[in-house]
Order: structure tokens, then C-alpha cells, then sequence
């Protein structure tokens, strides 16, 4: 597998190439057109399948493994999965669904070995190919770009292929276990510093797969005000629970980044210390933060977030723009002019912003700076 710099793409030679798109200009535009409506969000699920596989060869020559894992051993293993991941890929015979977070990714047990998903540096696919290729095929790939484990854990994939092009009708993300009868290829691949291994898959659960309930997950870009909030946080079921993160806790010009970091770790005032179940995400990511379970109802000095077109006024403006299920995100930028924790409570005023069709008055409102909260769509 290898990484090429100029196209952005991911290839796996032979047979298939692994396309990762980082296209800014076309979410832009994905966002832009989504149809708004007061609706609460149909929140993402956690797909958990179990498989096992069996050894089919161990290179193994600076003994990493110290003769643990040898030909004919039982791997077993788990992945996981967002059911609602966008596809986003451009290509119609390719689905690129990427995770970047936990609990997503790929657990395999060896010779007592773990080798897994980072979960602190998640980079996972799940990679559809439906009549891929001339002839055509059908291939459902699992490939976790950071690992730990033994040494140094390569990229590990999983590589179902049939040549019929019979197995799969579309690229849409799989909800249900693949049938492995309808697979002439079944390749496990644990790459590492200093040794390889491959096994064949050899069973993958039949039963429906585990969902779990996961949370809903907020991104935060753009520079703070130092100006303080109060939240609360009320679930579909249970108590309301409230904090407020001081003026000066993230100072005027201060991250995303550290806003994200404030409002999970303060202390006081932060979710964590109000007992939520919340955590803020690493890497590329940095800048989101996720509370689980999802579907609760937020508020932001005393205005509610949740299925308010109009938005709440916070450090300096709150909007929720919704559309058909997705993911909440916060997006922040500077006010009109600072103001107070304490004038800020209350029901708000008309939002500060007023979204524009087209990259370019997208670039601009992030340029001129209005805190708000969209909600991406998800296919």
C-alpha cells in the first residue's frame, strides 16, 4: 500500500486502488445545499462484527513474535463501524466510508497478541467496490492505517474479492454481516515492523450485528472571544445537568481547539465535571468533542440549541442549522462585538448570521467570523 502525494489517493497494488478524497470545496458545497428543518437528528450507530480466521503464513525473521503465532493458529478478531458514514468517494462503483474517531476500527487477537486500531489516531475505512474493474468484481475491504500491537504495526487489512461481481448490488455501507460464501477470497493481512502475517477468514457471525447507541459529536473552528457560557445538557431520559465555563477560561484569540478542551475539562463548569459522559477527539480532530449517549437536548445561556432555527447567543452566536439526520457541529468565529456571560442569558435575539449559497459566501461568513452550529448531512 502506498500513499501518493499528489492525486490524495490511498492504492493497494494489486488489484484495487483506495481512494481518500480531501475535498474541501465539495463539502463546502454538500453542506450548503442541505434542505433545513426543525427536525431532531437521526444520530449515528456503532456496527460491531465478530469474525475468526486461520493462519496461512508467519514471517516472522527478527523473532518479534517470538514464535507465538504460527500457520494453522485461530485469529479471532472484531470491526467497527459507523451505519451512517457519507460516502466520499466520487467514483459510482467505489464507496469510501473513513472513520477517524473511536470507537471505530479493527481488533484482532493473536498468540495473545492484540493488534487494533489506535484509538487515540483513528484512520479506518471501510471500502465498497461493487463490478469494480474490467472484468468486473466486487471487493468489501477493511483497511486501519494506525495500529498498535507487537513492534511497530503496519497498515492491516481485511480483503474479501469475488470474481463474479456477484456479491454485492451497490456501494452502499453494508448493514448486515458479509456472507462469506459469496467470496472466493478471504485474506486477513497484519503487516509489522520486522514481521508479517496472513490468514484466511474463516467465519464472520451470521447473527445481526451489535449496534450501539453512540453520541453526538461537536466540532468547534474558529477563534474565541474569552467570553464565558452556561450550558445544560438534558437527555431523553433523566436529569438535567448544567455547567458554566468562565469568562477568561479560553482567552480572546484562544483554538478551537482549547474551546473544545474547555467545555469537556473545565473545571469548574466543563461537561466532565458535571458528570456527562464526554470526551474530547485527538489528531485532525482535536478541535470536536463527543457526548454519549446521544439525543440529548442542549442549551446555551438559557436558550435551547436543539431544533432552534434561530439560534442561541453564546461566545457570541449559537445557530443550529438542521437538516435530515447528520452530526452536530459547532462553528465559531468572532462577534459583531464581545459580550458578557452574564447579558448573554436569556432567550436570544435574532442570529447574528445569515448563510449564503456557494463556497465562496461559505469562505466569507468563516472569514468575517458568527459562531454557529450546523449539522451535517449523513447518507
Amino acid at each position: 500500500m502506498t500513499i501518493n502525494a499528489n492525486s490524495g489517493r490511498i492504492l493497494l497494488k494489486p488489484p484495487v486502488r483506495l481512494a481518500v478524497l480531501v475535498l474541501a470545496a465539495a463539502v463546502a458545497l454538500a453542506l450548503l445545499a442541505l434542505n433545513f428543518s426543525g427536525a431532531r437528528p437521526a444520530y449515528a450507530a456503532t456496527i460491531t462484527i465478530n469474525f475468526t480466521a486461520q493462519v496461512a503464513t508467519v514471517d516472522d525473521p527478527s523473532n518479534v513474535l517470538g514464535g507465538a503465532i504460527s500457520v494453522g493458529d485461530t485469529i479471532t478478531g472484531t470491526y467497527k463501524y459507523d451505519s451512517t458514514t457519507s460516502d466520499s468517494s466520487d467514483e459510482p462503483d467505489v464507496g469510501l466510508y473513513y472513520h477517524s474517531s473511536p470507537p471505530y476500527g479493527l481488533t484482532i487477537n493473536a498468540g495473545g497478541f492484540v493488534f487494533e486500531t489506535d484509538p487515540n489516531n483513528v484512520g479506518f475505512y471501510v471500502q465498497i467496490y461493487n463490478d469494480f474493474g474490467s472484468p468486473p468484481k466486487d471487493y468489501y475491504y477493511l483497511i486501519s492505517l494506525n495500529n498498535q500491537g507487537p513492534g511497530l504495526v503496519d497498515n492491516t487489512y481485511w480483503q474479501l474479492e469475488d470474481d463474479t461481481a456477484m456479491a454485492l448490488s451497490s456501494v452502499a455501507l453494508p448493514a448486515v454481516p458479509p456472507t462469506l460464501t459469496d467470496w472466493q477470497s478471504r485474506l486477513l493481512s497484519i503487516p509489522g515492523d520486522g514481521y508479517f502475517i496472513t490468514a484466511n477468514i474463516t467465519w464472520v457471525d451470521p447473527a445481526p450485528p451489535v449496534v450501539e447507541p453512540t453520541g453526538q459529536k461537536f466540532c468547534i473552528s474558529g477563534p474565541s472571544t474569552g467570553v464565558g457560557w452556561t450550558w445544560t445538557l438534558t437527555p431523553s431520559a433523566g436529569p438535567q445537568v448544567s455547567g458554566s465555563v468562565p469568562t477568561g477560561t479560553v482567552p480572546l484569540g484562544g483554538t478551537a481547539i482549547q474551546i473544545a478542551n474547555a467545555w469537556v475539562n473545565s473545571n469548574p463548569g466543563g461537561l466532565i465535571a458535571a458528570g456527562v459522559t464526554a470526551s474530547q477527539f485527538t489528531g485532525g480532530e482535536a478541535h470536536c468533542f463527543q457526548i454519549t449517549p446521544g439525543n440529548h437536548t442542549l442549551t446555551v445561556d438559557a436558550c435551547t440549541v436543539t431544533g432552534n432555527p434561530n439560534g442561541c447567543s453564546f461566545n457570541p452566536t449559537v445557530i443550529e442549522v438542521v437538516a435530515v439526520g447528520g452530526i452536530v457541529e459547532l462553528v465559531a468565529a468572532a462577534p459583531d462585538s464581545p459580550r458578557s456571560q452574564a447579558s448573554n442569558s436569556g432567550a436570544s435575539a435574532s442570529p447574528a448570521v445569515v448563510l449564503a449559497v456557494g463556497v465562496g459566501a461559505l469562505g466569507a461568513a468563516l472569514a468575517a467570523g458568527v459562531w454557529y452550529v450546523r449539522r451535517r448531512r449523513l447518507e
